[in-house]
């Protein structure tokens, strides 16, 4: 999912915009970020899990307007307007090396780390996101996040929007609080980081991930809270 700041460069019309998942939103100010407190679709079952990132964050003034990659003729030139991205996906196929969306996200990633996009990513700001389902898939818990931002950083964005957590139970009510997970490339400094390119890091000893991830399987009621204190952190880090 990209936030961008229009959308006049080769989108094709369509009435499913949500089938395949990995969605192209634009924004009106990516850089001044108006979020309002609305920001977040108060639904508790949404799927598919694209669908509610789509709505939590086209509530907004941030993003509008959502847009699948498959259906952009020419990314190279839809990309070229944008003054920084906001992308993010589902993980569907656990423990793959690349590709892990089954996506289009998929084929945005390939062109990113081959330095395709490179002249309209690059020295731009960035931050990524995702869901996850941290008691099913906890040992691969959302691992595209670490997929596409290290397809951005590669490419020569700079990158922002870290999220820090805790598996510290004692406040099971703060928004950052995550369990069920126990092991994640998503991790910061594990996945495209770590020596080999693919290690996972442990929930445990980790303190961040790369971007903001929702369990809306288990934890749907903080997802609210957490779309609002990580807005908050991107308006001053991609300001």
């Amino acid at each position: 999912l990209l936030a961008t700041r229009n959308t006049s460069h080769g989108k094709k019309e369509s009435h499913n915009r949500h089938a395949t998942g990995s969605i192209i939103l634009s924004c009106s100010d990516l850089y001044k970020a108006k979020l309002r407190d609305n920001c977040v679709a108060r639904s508790k079952s949404v799927s598919p899990p694209e669908d509610y990132f789509t709505k939590m964050l086209t509530k907004g003034d941030l993003v509008t307007d959502p847009t699948d990659p498959e259906e952009v003729d020419d990314l190279k030139a839809f990309l070229a307007d944008c003054e920084g991205f906001i992308m993010g996906s589902p993980t569907w196929n656990t423990s793959a090396l690349t590709g892990r969306s089954g996506l289009g996200m998929d084929q945005v990633c390939e062109q990113l780390r081959a330095g395709e996009l490179s002249d309209v990513v690059g020295n731009k700001k960035a931050a990524v996101f995702g869901c996850g389902d941290g008691f099913l898939y906890g040992d691969n818990f959302s691992e595209m996040v670490d997929e596409v931002y290290h397809a951005l950083k590669g490419a020569g964005a700079e990158m922002v929007g870290h999220w820090e957590y805790t598996t510290d139970d004692s406040d099971d009510e703060n928004p950052r609080y995550y369990d069920g997970f126990t092991e994640s490339k998503a991790i910061v400094g594990s996945g495209g980081s770590s020596p080999d390119g693919q290690s996972q890091g442990s929930a445990e000893e980790g303190s961040a991930l790369y971007g903001l991830v929702c369990d809306q399987e288990n934890h749907s009621e903080m997802s609210e809270q957490r779309v609002k204190v990580w807005c908050e952190q991107l308006k001053a880090e991609m300001a």
